[in-house]
């Protein structure tokens, strides 16, 4: 009977918030804040109103919150079916790939699947190479397992103008860094870090910062920086 009693609970607090849901269950869809995301793709809203309510889960949500995070699903379009480009399509991912929570991903949507999957024929896909992201997502996979914590603090903001998202997490101890531009076109950020150069963890390519700026190629970026002793994240 306990184990029915339990099970009857979690039902009750599903009713609730999504932080009550947190405390009942391992992980939680991110079904909450999608309609933002949705509204930028359509053009009914703006990329730093998305990047908003991540940073406000990030404050609002226990510690160590594990939100999974997707961009299509069963019940949602494709992604392609907004972003047509390989080039920005590699952003959009390397973007999911840094939010904080489980990765969803849908039926082949490495690939750049336009549709969803027939329920009744058997399907025989072959990708279109131009589309393929599934070497991105490989290494994406290995940079969250090697670099990424569950316990990091989580930051961004969003260039509604150039549709650039500048985002950070920290452990306290190493700094990572993100800079995904969804037009994938070449843009500029500030970052308030001392100059270097820094090793582009998706493809080996060194990243400089002068002046506190660093400028990128439209191709997503993401570097590690480590912090001074005793400095935590921004």
């Amino acid at each position: 009977m306990q184990k029915v009693d339990d099970l009857l609970t979690g039902f009750r607090v599903c009713k609730g918030t999504k932080p009550d849901l947190l405390r009942v269950f391992d992980a939680v869809s991110d079904d909450a804040i999608y309609p933002a995301f949705r509204d930028y793709l359509e053009g009914r809203g703006t990329l730093s109103r998305y990047v908003d309510l991540l940073n406000l889960q990030e404050s609002g949500y226990p510690s160590g919150y594990r939100m999974m995070r997707y961009f299509e699903n069963r019940e949602k379009p494709r992604l392609h079916s907004f972003v047509w480009e390989r080039a920005k399509l590699a952003n959009y991912m390397a973007f999911l790939y840094f939010l904080k929570g489980p990765v969803q991903l849908y039926e082949k949507q490495e690939y750049g699947k336009h549709g969803g999957p027939s329920l009744t024929l058997r399907e025989i896909y072959f990708p279109y190479p131009i589309e393929d992201l599934s070497g991105i997502i490989c290494r994406l996979g290995e940079i969250r397992r090697q670099y990424f914590s569950a316990d990091d603090t989580f930051y961004a903001e969003a260039d509604d103008e150039r549709r650039v998202v500048l985002a950070e997490r920290s452990d306290g101890r190493t700094l990572k860094i993100g800079v995904f531009s969804l037009e994938a076109s070449p843009a500029e950020v500030e970052l308030l870090l001392p100059d270097g150069d820094f090793v582009n963890l998706l493809d080996g390519k060194t990243v400089s910062l002068r002046d506190c700026r660093l400028r990128c190629d439209g191709s997503p970026i993401l570097f590690t920086y480590e912090l001074p002793s005793g400095d935590g994240a921004k």
